[in-house]
């Protein structure tokens, strides 16, 4: 969760996406849909934040389930205040070349 932090404050794509596996998934489909989504958030900010609270993790072999409620603020570009957004977040990983990626991600789990 610290690296999905890092890479959502970031806005960087590509290192971003380099935490999901290739067969990702979240509520509108699979990777590719996973990227636009991110990747059209992060040319229209101009910095965020996430901060993740109440974190319970269950391993279920062979994956972890994380979920945690989060609160973001997003300065969106050409706007003055940031937007803030709370709400919560499950990740579903497991592990592949001796690190974590995730498989699903799902938004108000």
């Amino acid at each position: 969760m610290l690296e999905f932090r890092r890479s959502y404050g970031a806005g960087q794509i590509d290192p971003f996406m380099a935490l999901f596996s290739d067969s990702a998934r979240n509520e509108r489909g699979g990777r590719q849909a996973i990227y636009e989504d991110y990747a059209r958030f992060f040319e229209s900010s101009s910095s965020r934040k996430i901060n993740f609270s109440n974190i319970d993790c269950r391993p279920a072999s062979p994956r972890i389930t994380c979920s945690a409620d989060y609160a973001t603020s997003v300065k969106r570009k050409g706007k003055l205040l940031p937007e803030t957004l709370k709400g919560r977040i499950e990740l579903q990983m497991s592990s592949a070349e001796d690190r974590l990626l995730i498989d699903r991600i799902r938004i108000g789990a």
